[in-house]
């Protein structure tokens, strides 16, 4: 009997014997008093299992360590003895290397090379020391961090999920069999970005070569969808390290993208919770709370000039030109207007409304002095404990706030903006800019039009979406970045968010790899 078939039959032998023992604890061993309870029959079939995995493991190590190498050796020393590289076989090394599910240690021969000279032209040529033939059969030359391509996908998700990369290595050592160190995950996950990332910029600027404002290039579909499509960005700062700087710390804004159309809308109940500012939100309406059943993330932690490539391809792809209604809904950032009038200069720009009222309510606090609303956790009943003079005060601000938030609703944006004019100029406010913001953003405010036409006037989707893409994965407690890891793990969470893990990580990385 050969040995392979040898090392099988044992194999079965050994998993007959545990599925005797496995039906003997659980069929057998009770008596008329007392059964198997289902607790020890749980244990039972985990104990079975963990050893059955151990055996396929051990059998497969064993059968690729006894593959027969003398052809694939006899291969690579007649490829390289054309280029007058010579070898000897050594000896055979162990190598470990981790699938999805379990990790496969096997042992292969070691071509050295036979004189000096032959190493150095190996070293400058490849930058090699020795050959593996059997690595080189089996594709392991190309796996880096000795993983598999499945299993780098499988790492690289997890690390996205977790919290930090040592939460990810806690992870997979608990639930997937995966020993692996934080920096190994980080540098696994920093791999699977980066194609990702590199695949989503090319496409971004073959996309963008069809756009071209004078000329018209970009012809719009014959067909429009109905709907809406909506395009939303804002931008969200996080905490990163420069090596020439002696990691010094910095700060960079990540621009984040999102498309979504009024068809995906599902509406939902809003959980009540504690309003940061009591006075504002018992005057300022409620958003409305809905769930996205399609969106899609883009970001960049960089320049407008590339983010606007990624934006633009990602709305196109999302069906930008084929809806008959297009509306960019923003917090009003100065870039955010001029790529809108520069890319997607035939949407319809929003000003969100609730940002804006906000942004007045900061304002009427400074004006009417009332110092009591600064405080965030303050309740409604603790409003009410006020002394005559800051009880007057508050009633004065609450009434100015109320009244011009429905103004606006209104579309009475110059009575708005005439009014904070006149009290920018008092004593009680010094630098204020709010007339400003108003003014750059008066072609964006007309709310009444925009709720008559069903148009949403607020950005809290993408608003959430800083949290979720962002702050959940890059922003906490000692968080530092380096802008290209970060730049790939943002895109990884983006791309997760977007519920297109597939289309936009796996199908890139199995492309590259030529899986």
């Amino acid at each position: 009997m050969d040995e392979p078939r040898q090392v099988a039959d044992e194999i079965i032998y050994k998993i007959n014997t545990l599925y005797n023992c496995l039906y003997d604890n659980i069929v057998n061993k009770y008596n008329y008093i007392s059964f198997t309870n289902i607790n020890e029959i749980e244990d039972y079939i985990n104990n079975f299992c963990a050893k059955k995995f151990d055996l396929d493991v051990d059998f497969l190590s064993n059968s690729i360590s006894n593959i027969d190498e003398k052809q694939i050796i006899k291969h690579i020393r007649d490829i390289y003895k054309i280029i007058n590289i010579n070898f000897k076989t050594v000896r055979k090394v162990p190598i470990t290397i981790q699938t999805e599910n379990f990790p496969i240690t096997i042992s292969r021969y070691f071509l050295s090379p036979k004189t000096s000279h032959d190493a150095q032209r190996l070293k400058d040529r490849e930058g090699l020391h020795g050959i593996y033939p059997l690595d080189i059969a089996l594709g392991l030359n190309k796996l880096p961090h000795h993983l598999t391509v499945k299993a780098m996908l499988k790492v690289s998700k997890i690390a996205i999920e977790s919290r930090s990369f040592m939460d990810a290595s806690e992870k997979l050592a608990e639930y997937h069999h995966m020993s692996l160190d934080p920096v190994t995950i980080m540098a696994v996950t920093n791999h699977i970005g980066q194609i990702a990332f590199t695949n989503e910029m090319n496409r971004a600027e073959e996309t963008f070569k069809i756009f071209d404002k004078e000329s018209s290039n970009y012809k719009y579909p014959e067909t429009q969808r109905d709907g809406i499509l909506y395009i939303e960005m804002d931008g969200a700062f996080l905490n990163t390290r420069d090596k020439k700087e002696n990691n010094k710390s910095n700060w960079h804004e990540n621009k984040l993208g999102l498309v979504f159309s009024s068809n995906s809308k599902k509406m939902v109940k809003k959980r009540k919770k504690q309003p940061e500012n009591p006075v504002a939100a018992s005057i300022i309406p409620e958003r409305k709370r809905y769930h996205l059943t399609a969106k899609e993330y883009t970001a960049y932690i960089g320049s407008v000039d590339t983010f606007k490539k990624l934006m633009f391809d990602c709305a196109v792809r999302n069906g930008y030109g084929s809806y008959k209604v297009t509306v960019l809904v923003s917090d009003g950032a100065p870039w955010i207007r001029n790529l809108k009038d520069e890319i997607f200069w035939d949407a319809q720009q929003i000003l969100d409304y609730f940002h804006l009222c906000e942004k007045i309510s900061d304002f009427g606090k400074t004006y009417f002095k009332v110092p009591i609303i600064h405080d965030k956790h303050c309740h409604y009943d603790k409003l009410n404990n006020l002394n005559n003079k800051d009880s007057i005060k508050y009633s004065n601000f609450r009434s100015w706030l109320e009244e011009t938030c429905q103004k606006l609703l209104q579309s009475c944006y110059n009575d708005v903006l005439n009014d904070i004019i006149i009290k920018e100029k008092s004593k009680h406010v010094n630098n204020a800019k709010l007339s400003t913001y108003i003014q750059n953003n008066i072609n964006n405010i007309d709310y009444a039009a925009y709720i008559k036409k069903g148009y949403d006037i607020g950005s809290g989707a993408i608003e959430s979406a800083n949290k979720t893409v962002l702050k959940e994965r890059l922003v906490g407690p000692g968080m530092r970045w380096y802008l290209n890891s970060a730049q790939q793990v943002v895109t990884l969470k983006a791309k997760l968010e977007s519920n297109k893990w597939f289309e936009e990580v796996v199908s890139p990385v199995n492309r590259y790899y030529n899986v």
